[in-house]
């Protein structure tokens, strides 16, 4: 698989799809190994560990609180997870 400016550059005909489920299972794995050796983690920190934008932080996030997997503690935009 490349990036999409791979498939840019060579001109192919098959078009770069960033696959969800790829990319959530890394950044589960990223966060839960974070989460490994840290008490807590933040959207911030999220952004940063999985080089993503604020929106899927959150997705990410949810997704895991869904699954039962991160716990939210507390209630403002400063909520640790």
């Amino acid at each position: 698989m490349f990036t999409s400016i791979v498939y840019d550059k060579l001109k192919s005909s098959i078009k770069y799809v960033q696959d969800k489920s790829v990319t959530y299972l890394k950044a589960k794995d990223l966060i839960l190994e974070y989460l490994s050796t840290h008490e807590s983690i933040n959207n911030e920190t999220i952004r940063r560990l999985c080089r993503c934008t604020g929106k899927q932080a959150s997705y990410y996030t949810k997704k895991l609180r869904d699954e039962e997997i991160l716990e939210m503690i507390g209630e403002s935009r400063a909520a640790n997870i």
